[in-house]
């Protein structure tokens, strides 16, 4: 009996898990970068452990085959402005009021 076999039934023992949005991929027989945006999105059974996403072999069998449904898909993940645009904006803002302003004393007269 080797290492690898269950004691019991003395049968090879097959590892379930799925390690990596590459692997997860290959199984379900999408390409890595829909396979990404549906584990970002929650359409597939996994979690994400440290910065890799892991699942076994049998949720996504039962997720497909069954129909279960894990969660209603959240919106993908928004951009947030970068420092330098959110200053474009301030200062667009700015020069915005600056213009109303002397729009204004331009009237007054």
């Amino acid at each position: 009996m080797s290492l690898f076999e269950d004691q019991k039934t003395a049968s090879p023992i097959t590892l379930d898990v799925l390690y990596g949005a590459e692997e997860i991929a290959a199984f379900i027989n999408r390409d890595v970068r829909q396979t990404f945006y549906m584990l970002e999105t929650g359409l597939l059974p996994a979690k994400k452990i440290g910065k890799q996403w892991t699942t076994t072999r049998t949720l996504l069998r039962q997720h497909f085959e069954e129909g279960v449904t894990v969660a209603t898909p959240k919106a993908p993940p928004q951009a947030t402005p970068s420092k330098r645009a959110k200053q474009h904006a301030h200062a667009k803002k700015m020069r915005d009021a600056k213009q109303q302003r002397r729009a204004h004393a331009q009237a007054k007269r």
